[in-house]
């Protein structure tokens, strides 16, 4: 059975043997799978930026809410 490949990602292609393609957004690959294949990164310099994003700004709010409880305690502490 030939596997089969539909693109979902913008940043990746397809590599067949030697050759590699560039599949966009929408495309798909019909190949046979005695063939070496793999998927590949168009963009092999470029670093993933989602996930560095979400923990920069997951650290910022996690700061924010705890400097937040901090005020509280200490509003707490000081109130007679």
């Amino acid at each position: 059975m030939a596997p089969r490949l539909r693109q979902l990602r913008r940043d990746a292609g397809l590599s067949l043997g030697e050759a590699e393609h560039v599949l966009d957004p929408g495309d798909s690959a019909h190949f046979d799978s005695l063939t070496p294949h793999r998927p590949a990164l168009r963009r092999r310099d470029r670093i993933p930026q989602g996930p560095w994003i979400r923990v920069l700004l997951y650290g910022i709010a996690g700061h924010l809410v705890a400097a937040f409880l901090i005020f509280l305690f200490s509003l707490g502490a000081n109130s007679p």
